[in-house]
């Protein structure tokens, strides 16, 4: 199986809560939460882990001012902080040795080196501020009916 290069998502406030794991009631995210995880094998589809926490991940895009969802992703509990980079600095400011394992997970996983993560997480930081000055419209598309 080809692994995913794990990339800092950046969620711009605006849409900070906005997932279908919070807008679709409870069993219909379950039904599309369990096939995401045994579509992937019930292992991380980005750092191959099979003995974490699995989550189903939602990818979205963001173009124009449009909040596109794109795909599911099946991924381990450090992945998932990882790609929520942002809030996972702020969920655990206090808790400086867990943002150190998450950025060590993210130089292993897409195999850099220190100094090109604080690079790239700059370059995150630059795309917030940038989606930060607008609002966008969600839209899901008709393949998530496929998923219930």
């Amino acid at each position: 199986m080809k692994r995913r290069l794990l990339q800092i998502e950046s969620i711009p406030q605006s849409s900070w809560g906005v997932s279908l794991a919070n807008l679709l009631p409870k069993e219909d995210w379950d039904k599309i939460r369990k096939k995401v995880l045994k579509g992937a094998g019930y292992r991380c589809e980005y750092c191959g882990a099979v003995d974490r926490t699995l989550h189903c991940h939602e990818a979205w895009e963001f173009k124009y001012s449009e909040q596109r969802l794109v795909r599911f992703d099946c991924v381990c509990e450090l992945c998932h902080d990882s790609i929520h980079y942002f809030g996972t600095t702020q969920r655990y400011k206090n808790k400086l040795s867990y943002i150190e394992k998450v950025m060590k997970h993210i130089e292993e996983v897409n195999g850099i080196t220190r100094k090109q993560l604080l690079a790239y997480i700059e370059t995150r930081k630059e795309v917030n501020r940038k989606r930060a000055k607008k609002t966008y419209k969600i839209t899901v598309g008709k393949w998530v009916l496929a998923w219930k």
